[in-house]
């Protein structure tokens, strides 16, 4: 009851006065999502009791040891879980009700299947959330991206609106850079690698300090999103649950940004990418683009999804891989960017091998908030 009050008058944990390490910060801040989550789902308050037990704190250490098996099963949910690092409330984005309404709120998607490269299906499902939900998400976006201008622009690190950072991977490989320094000479290195056929991308991620982050968390991680998600897939969601989030973030693509082709199989087993851009044209860019099949006796083509205000786009990515790429944006001056939450689902019996593994810590080390993030 005392979690529960506390968690009702405040709109998040205050940081102590003096400084937290960022592993304490994200206790604090998993703790907190967690008793926001229970409220608005009105859940027993216990069950944080069972989120919390040894079992399921076997999530990554700061020194990326990790002796459990890597899965989407049930009796380990927390072994690959990407948490929110900040514990603000959800509020600010969606109510309670939100959650509540949204196993009904799903009769009303629009979905189509579609076979893409090498048989695999990508499912579109349009008006994911009620459009006063994904207003507000992208009212937000909106908000904290026209705030950043002097640090995108400028590289000036004096601001704590500094919450868009770019982003571009190492040298061809997974490892990602996050700041707002020398981001014409990153632009440029990131385009050669593209020109020379290497993976590459270019865009800008959203902080994990920002309270979004906590937010996106509350409604993926949900018990009815999961269930309805859960069922699209072909699972049985009373026996086989649909695993836990592997991994996510926050993602503008400017003008110029891209992703090059890659297959995700490092990142999770059910990739999501919920879209919110408003009022987007074709002329823009900024598909996402199955590449054509390569594989012997299949002939299907390269298919390109529209970033549509409010879709939801899922599919598999692991055991067979999915080529895809996000085409190059192009949009005018002062237009907002293609904006995105961008996350993997574990598969239930899915399990990371140890290179896989590590090659999430490459990619995730730097959505941590911390040393990696640079001006916030």
């Amino acid at each position: 009851e005392r979690m529960r009050a506390m968690a009702e008058t405040s709109h998040s944990l205050t940081p102590a006065p003096r400084p937290a390490t960022t592993w304490r910060r994200r206790q604090l801040a998993t703790l907190s999502c967690l008793i926001h989550h229970c409220i608005a789902q009105k859940q027993p308050m216990q069950e944080i009791g069972e989120l919390l037990r040894p079992k399921a704190q076997a999530q990554l250490q700061p020194n990326g040891q990790q002796s459990t098996p890597l899965n989407g099963q049930e009796e380990a949910p927390l072994n690959v879980r990407r948490t929110a690092m900040e514990g603000m409330s959800s509020d600010r984005f969606f109510d309670a009700n939100v959650l509540e309404e949204l196993p009904h709120w799903s009769a009303n998607w629009t979905v189509a299947h579609h076979t893409v490269s090498n048989g695999g299906t990508a499912i579109a499902i349009d008006g994911f959330l009620p459009m006063h939900t994904a207003a507000s998400f992208h009212a937000e976006l909106q908000s904290s991206w026209q705030a950043s201008a002097p640090c995108r622009m400028l590289g000036q690190c004096k601001s704590k609106s500094c919450a868009w950072l770019y982003t571009n991977n190492d040298k061809g490989g997974n490892g990602k850079v996050r700041s707002v320094w020398n981001v014409a000479e990153r632009r440029e290195h990131a385009k050669l690698l593209y020109q020379g056929r290497r993976f590459s991308y270019s865009k800008w991620e959203l902080s994990d300090q920002h309270s979004l982050h906590a937010a996106v968390s509350v409604l993926m991680e949900s018990k009815a999103v999961r269930n309805a998600i859960g069922k699209l897939v072909g699972l049985d969601t009373t026996a086989t649950p649909l695993g836990n989030i592997s991994d996510y973030f926050i993602t503008a693509y400017d003008t110029g940004d891209f992703l090059s082709t890659h297959n995700d199989g490092y990142s999770g087993s059910l990739a999501w990418v919920f879209h919110l851009s408003p009022e987007w044209k074709s002329e823009h860019g900024g598909q996402l683009r199955f590449n054509p099949s390569t594989r012997s006796g299949l002939n299907i083509g390269a298919r390109d999804f529209e970033p549509s205000f409010n879709r939801l786009l899922l599919f598999r990515t692991r055991p067979a891989a999915l080529a895809h790429q996000v085409l190059p944006v192009s949009r005018p001056a002062g237009a907002h960017p293609r904006f995105a939450f961008t996350g993997w689902y574990m598969m239930p019996n899915d399990v990371m091998s140890a290179e896989g593994l590590k090659q999430l810590q490459l990619m995730r080390s730097a959505s941590a908030a911390g040393t990696h993030d640079m001006c916030v």
